[in-house]
């Protein structure tokens, strides 16, 4: 029973060090900056946009002006949008890639411990029979 307490013990250690699982651990604080973040990001866009165009209006007729004003939020926007994506496509390989990982601890700590607790029940089936009985017994006279 100790390799598998051992085994075990270092499975834990592993994943606390290497810190690989995803841990979403945000406060209504964080969420409330990131929304007051994501106004002033959109508060000084709105600005810029319509700083460039004043400064392309100096230079062209409006609406040449507003067309390039546009273009050019607009391609910010897609190109926003595609690092977004990018990025969303990259966590979720990372994740998928820490559930696979602990899948296969989860495999191999099962099978370790089929391997260790196996034998002792293989060695003495009748012992084994008589404290599944009485656990049995024990939990059934308790909770029922």
């Amino acid at each position: 029973m100790s390799a598998l307490l051992e085994t075990a013990e270092q499975m834990l250690v592993n994943r606390i060090i290497s810190n690989a699982m995803p841990f979403t651990g945000r406060t209504k604080a964080g969420l409330g900056l990131a929304a007051l973040t994501g106004l002033l990001v959109l508060t000084g866009f709105g600005f810029l946009v319509y700083a460039a165009f004043l400064w392309m209006n100096a230079n062209y007729e409006p609406q040449v002006a507003a067309f390039y004003a546009g273009a050019g939020a607009f391609a910010l926007a897609i190109i926003t949008t595609l690092a977004a994506y990018l990025i969303m496509q990259y966590k979720q390989r990372r994740a998928e890639k820490a559930r696979q990982e602990l899948l296969q601890t989860i495999h191999l700590a099962m099978d370790v411990a089929d391997e260790e607790l196996s034998k002792p029940i293989n060695e003495n089936p009748k012992t084994t029979l008589l404290l599944a009985s009485l656990a049995g017994y024990i939990l059934a006279d308790r909770f029922l």
